[in-house]
């Protein structure tokens, strides 16, 4: 047996850090992340406590990493938009930002645990108001090209609906109702 090539232990780091994370985000979506301790995360994942300590230095980082891996993928995808058609550029953030909602419902539970314990968690805080000012910027950009009158406050209204959407999708699970309000913010803005 021939030893293992750089990208051999690449794709295996890889693979086990995504097996650390999807069990961080089912335990700290469901019990919370105090309540969560790093030896269930690894129990759960199937690791032992030392190799989840060779990739995160504590269970902070941990949620740290989680929180900013499941983020970036928005992040990079807001930023490749094209906002010279806004309203185009919104019907896209309505569809990604449903999409998502739909497809990662342990995201969301997390994401309102988070919203919950934010206080006792000021990295947290501070994250999430680091990626929040990133999305603000574009929709008020898209709404200043729409010309509304206060392109900053429509902004940040949207986002709160996002917020209060995936809330609300996390607790009653009503594909129907997302469709609903899918519909009724493209033809709020998009029309």
């Amino acid at each position: 047996m021939s030893p293992r090539t750089k990208a051999q232990f690449d794709e295996i780091r890889e693979q086990t850090v995504e097996k650390i994370f999807d069990s961080a985000l089912r335990l700290f979506g469901t019990l919370g992340y105090k309540s969560t301790g790093i030896a269930a995360i690894a129990k759960e994942a199937k690791v032992s406590k030392g190799l989840l300590y060779h990739y995160f230095i504590s269970k902070e980082d941990l949620l740290v990493q989680l929180v900013n891996s499941l983020m970036d993928k928005y992040t990079q995808e807001t930023q490749e938009m094209d906002i010279s058609d806004p309203k185009e550029t919104l019907k896209s953030l309505f569809q990604m930002f449903f999409r998502e909602v739909r497809q990662n419902k342990q995201q969301w539970r997390l994401m309102t645990n988070l919203a919950i314990e934010v206080n006792e968690l000021s990295f947290i805080r501070d994250l999430a108001i680091q990626k929040l000012s990133s999305y603000l910027v574009l929709f008020e950009e898209v709404f200043l090209e729409l010309e509304y009158t206060d392109p900053a406050g429509e902004a940040c209204l949207l986002a709160a609906l996002f917020d209060g959407i995936g809330i609300q999708y996390y607790v009653f699970d009503d594909d129907a109702h997302l469709k609903q309000l899918e519909n009724a913010l493209v033809t709020k803005y998009c029309k």
